[in-house]
């Protein structure tokens, strides 16, 4: 989903707040860029929520003209085609947060923490930023 750029400055100055500010609630700068970017990328909706709530208006508020733009929901990915040092390597979508975990280094302990699903969206995401995500074809998403 995309939000508009001029909406969310207008949401940011009723909210008497700024950038530095919703960081402070959980909402980084890479993230807003990519919400009010002009790229095709966007963010979840999820992400959109949290960002209108930081920012105590309606989602519908934040929006551009059209509502969403289309972006792979992680139902939509069948999985990621390595770039650059990575390429040739395919990670299906079933495998990806256990191939970037152990690539990092990282294991996963207090699986119960408040907002613990949304970081590891937030980790997949970021550690396959650089690589191709693969569209799921209609077959893959109802397996």
């Amino acid at each position: 989903m995309k939000i508009s750029k001029t909406k969310f400055d207008i949401a940011l100055a009723r909210a008497c707040t700024n950038a530095t500010e919703l960081s402070k609630k959980g909402i980084g700068r890479t993230t807003l860029n990519r919400a009010t970017g002009s790229g095709k990328e966007g963010v979840s909706p999820k992400m959109v929520g949290k960002i209108a709530r930081a920012l105590g208006v309606d989602v519908t508020d934040l929006l551009e003209a059209g509502g969403t733009s289309w972006i792979p929901t992680t139902r939509d990915i069948a999985g990621y085609s390595g770039t650059g040092p990575n390429t040739g390597i395919f990670v299906a979508a079933d495998d990806a947060l256990d191939f970037a975990s152990e690539r990092c280094g990282i294991r996963f302990e207090d699986t119960g923490a408040p907002d613990f699903d949304e970081f590891l969206e937030m980790f997949e995401e970021w550690f396959f930023s650089s690589w191709v995500k693969e569209v799921a074809t209609d077959d893959q998403r109802t397996a």
